[in-house]
């Protein structure tokens, strides 16, 4: 009885240890869209510190999917990096809250889409991670649109074989990408909103949903066990 209490303890001491998240970010996957004379095309987020302790935070950008000549680039608490850097540290103050973002850059493109995946970790956690999938568009197609790809849901997740799409009603195609941005999968929307990942190996994908018109209302990153 005293070693299954004594087992117990040590479990939640492990679980308050390690499971337990040190910052947050939020919205997760921020969707924006921008009309063809916007200057400053970006999605934000913003990460806050949940413990009163300095913290390294590690940021590593992957372009899931991009529209040709076009670039993307980082911005974080410290510094807007240029495209060419793809990750950074920076450090993240007792209690601090501070803006995060992915920008597109349109050098001689009107009509742009951007799909972007940035990985958040503690340096001296390396587990105490937060995945972002920022989604960026040019191609105005009114509020109303942009407001339901906001309350798009995708459950279970992670998932086994299969994921639901919730409030999906304006998706006409689900895209899958490896975190490489090889996309692995098309599929038109179906009325069950179910869709399948049998046949591919364990791991993280990212799943695109796309309008009638081809453009990417909203990514999200979904974990295959």
């Amino acid at each position: 009885m005293m070693k299954n209490l004594f087992t117990l303890v040590a479990l939640l001491g492990f679980t308050q240890l390690f499971g337990q998240a040190t910052f947050n970010i939020a919205p997760l996957n921020p969707s924006e869209v921008y009309g063809p004379d916007s200057d400053d095309l970006k999605a934000e987020n913003h990460i806050t510190n949940l413990t009163d302790q300095v913290k390294t935070i590690r940021w590593e950008r992957t372009e899931i999917n991009l529209t040709p000549d076009c670039l993307t680039q980082v911005c974080d608490l410290i510094y807007c990096y240029s495209p060419s850097v793809s990750t950074k540290t920076f450090e993240l103050g007792p209690n601090e809250n501070g803006p995060l973002s992915v920008h597109l850059l349109l050098p001689d493109v009107i009509e742009a889409n951007a799909v972007v995946r940035v990985k958040y970790y503690d340096v001296n956690n390396p587990a105490d991670s937060i995945v972002s999938v920022y989604t960026i568009s040019t191609l105005v197609t009114g509020t109303e649109e942009e407001a339901a790809a906001a309350n798009i849901r995708l459950f279970p997740n992670p998932t086994v074989e299969s994921f639901t799409l919730e409030n999906a009603d304006q998706v006409a195609a689900v895209r899958i990408f490896t975190l490489d941005g090889r996309q692995v999968t098309r599929m038109n929307t179906v009325p069950s909103q179910v869709y399948s990942l049998a046949g591919q190996p364990a791991g993280s994908y990212i799943v695109a949903l796309e309008n009638a018109k081809g453009r990417v209302v909203r990514a999200m990153e979904v974990v295959k066990r």
